[in-house]
Formats: C-alpha cells, sequence, structure tokens
C-alpha cells in the first residue's frame, strides 16, 4: 500500500479514489490477466502482487487479486496504480463459433482503482528527512518551485489509470461504472 513502510517515507497523493468497474457475462480469465499484464509492462511499470487467492466453491470459483504496479518517473516521482480484482461464480463454458469449440469463463467481475503519486520517494526515515522542518520545506517547496513538474507528473498518473480502465471495459464490452453494492 503506499503509506506502507514498502513505500518509504515520501507523500502519497492519492488521484483517484476507488473508480469502480463491474460486470456480469463471459470473457476469458487467462486473457483478462494477460491484457492488464501486456499494459503495465508496455507503460514500463514494475509490478507487485500484494493478494492472490483463488478458491473453488460449489457455484465457482472465487479469485481475488490485489495489484499495485508502480512506475518511477523521476528520482523524485513514483506512480502507483492499485487494482483490486474480485471475481465470483466463475465457470468454465463451452462455446461453439463457426465450427470451433472456446473454452470461456462466465462469472462477476468487480475491480476497483486507484492512483496515486509519491513524492520525494527517497526520503530518509531517519534523522533530518523526519523533522518537521524538514517536511515544512518539502511542501512549501513541491507548492511554489516544483508545481508545474508535479502538476504534469499527477496527470501522467491520471492518464495512465483513465486508460487502463477504459481498455478494461472495451475488452468486458461494457461501458458502465456504478456504486451499486455488488
Amino acid at each position: 500500500m503506499p503509506n506502507s513502510p514498502a513505500w518509504g517515507a515520501g507523500l502519497c497523493e492519492k488521484l483517484i479514489h476507488n473508480r469502480r468497474v463491474d460486470y456480469e457475462g463471459l470473457f476469458s480469465v487467462q486473457e483478462f490477466f494477460k491484457l492488464i499484464k501486456h499494459y503495465f509492462r508496455e507503460k514500463q511499470y514494475d509490478w507487485r502482487e500484494y493478494r492472490n487467492i483463488e478458491m473453488q466453491h460449489a457455484n465457482g470459483k472465487y479469485i481475488e487479486i490485489e495489484l499495485e504496479p508502480w512506475k518511477t518517473s523521476s528520482d523524485y516521482f513514483r506512480s502507483i496504480i492499485r487494482i483490486r480484482i474480485f471475481m465470483r461464480e466463475v465457470q468454465e463454458v463451452e462455446m461453439e463459433t463457426k465450427g470451433h469449440s472456446l473454452l470461456l469463463n462466465r462469472g462477476k467481475i468487480h475491480m476497483t482503482f486507484e492512483a496515486w503519486l509519491q513524492t520525494d520517494k527517497d526520503v530518509p526515515t531517519s534523522g533530518f528527512g523526519t523533522t518537521t522542518v524538514y517536511r515544512f520545506l518539502r511542501i512549501v517547496t513541491d507548492k511554489w518551485m516544483r508545481k508545474s513538474y508535479i502538476s504534469h507528473a499527477k496527470a501522467m498518473v491520471v492518464f495512465d489509470c483513465e486508460y487502463l480502465i477504459n481498455l478494461v471495459q472495451s475488452y468486458l464490452n461494457t461501458q458502465s461504472i456504478h456504486g451499486t453494492a455488488w
């Protein structure tokens, strides 16, 4: 998680908060994850997988995955995109198309997306880097001296996350994002 010790002592700002995508229908679990991995590889993100759970139930599989791909765009910034994927009632279905048999999955997908920008990612965790004076100077510097630089970095993180959301929606053939409980 961006504010955990694994990410260091830098300041994290959440730019996209819990954007949801819900889908119910046919899809391929393998192709779905290939799409996501390919996107992050293409955008030069490093891969961090926090959770990968798969359980078999009577009504199908339950799959839960939490990813936090991240990219260091400069010495000062780190872009972090958190994705939580919950798949319920996933069952294998055989479809017949043009004389060929396709093995697909049917189920429900619920995803949430968050985008973070971490500034001053290499702050020491002890000594002067943790003092109140240092934090104050860092915030003042970010607000006035690095404003355009930070604005550009924020725009890039938001663009990457929004593009991924649109890519996932296109793959699932849906354009609905709703805030209803699933």
